[in-house]
């Protein structure tokens, strides 16, 4: 299953979970899948999901990870005025 069929099978069956969000249109560009995707997973509700569901969406966000990296500590310098201190913003805007 590729990234593409991953996404639209995680948004397809949130929609499914959530009848009131079955209404909006799935995006035919990536970002707006993406956008969409995130915003479904952040008001899905707490409860147990389906397997295969579960299965996928790891599958998905691992994939995600990859594509993204993963910020190293070690890499990162500290601020002029202390040592002690270091900052890092992440990129949220990235879905």
């Amino acid at each position: 299953m590729t990234q593409e069929e991953r996404r639209l099978y995680l948004i397809r069956e949130l929609q499914k979970q959530m009848p009131e969000y079955a209404g909006y249109q799935i995006p035919r560009d990536e970002q707006g899948q993406r956008y969409l995707l995130k915003a479904l997973l952040n008001v899905r509700p707490v409860q147990p999901a389906p397997e295969e569901f579960t299965r996928i969406q790891n599958e998905y966000l691992q994939e995600r990870a990859k594509e993204k990296g993963i910020t190293d500590i070690m890499e990162l310098g500290s601020v002029p005025s202390d040592e002690r201190l270091i900052l890092w913003q992440g990129g949220y805007h990235n879905a």
